[in-house]
């Protein structure tokens, strides 16, 4: 199967089962009266997740109340940085507002288990200069999420070369592990890479998919 015919399989897939979980959580939960729709599930999963460390505030300037969210990183920031998400493409940063855009379970799966703090400490650990803030004019932030984004340039390396990331991801996915991954991902590793002494040439997202359990949605779409 080509590879784009694979992801499109994958991806609605995890769609389904995803959106198979909320009605069950909607199901186990009938008798409260504040859960009606998936709507309103929607906006009970995006408040909570306004709630985890580090998201009451943007990702990358620090302004608050942050509206804008990375459903492939599972960042919040606000809507001066969110542009610069846009700019830098969408193959980095795919974002939406939780306010104005329709936003569906599969968008919220990454940020219900990442969140701004536990990203930062992983992509900014060797971080040496002050963040842009809120008064930062969009050239300051433009060169800061460029670095940040893009070049990875803030990342404490810790796993170590090719092989070592891609044999450090697989122990991630096994594990199931988000923030292992996100440490081999800044450190550079291809997430569309042969799994080291595979015989049957299994990627990283067959491997992934082949353990999934109901417990493991984030890390697939982290992957895909």
């Amino acid at each position: 199967m080509e590879r784009e015919s694979w992801l499109s399989v994958v991806r609605n897939w995890n769609k389904k089962l995803l959106e198979n979980k909320f009605d069950e959580f909607t199901e186990h939960h009938v008798a409260q009266p504040a859960i009606k729709s998936m709507t309103e599930l929607v906006a009970g999963v995006i408040e909570k997740i306004k709630t985890l460390p580090g998201n009451d505030v943007c990702c990358d300037c620090s302004e608050k109340n942050p509206t804008w969210l990375s459903h492939n990183l599972g960042v919040l920031t606000c809507i001066g940085c969110s542009g610069l998400h846009r700019e830098i493409g969408v193959q980095y940063s795919r974002v939406v507002s939780i306010q104005l855009d329709n936003v569906t379970t599969s968008k919220l799966i990454i940020a219900r288990s990442v969140g701004n703090q536990a990203f930062n400490d992983i992509m900014e650990a060797s971080l040496s200069m002050d963040k842009p803030s809120p008064e930062s004019g969009m050239g300051t932030r433009r060169d800061f999420i460029n670095a940040k984004y893009v070049n990875h340039r803030f990342i404490q390396k810790a796993v170590g070369d090719e092989q070592g990331r891609l044999r450090f991801l697989v122990t991630a996915v096994a594990s199931k592990d988000i923030f292992a991954l996100l440490q081999a991902f800044g450190e550079g590793a291809d997430l569309s890479a042969v799994i080291p002494d595979s015989e049957t040439r299994e990627t990283l997202l067959h491997f992934a998919v082949s353990q999934e359990d109901g417990t493991s949605l984030h890390i697939i779409d982290f992957i895909i």
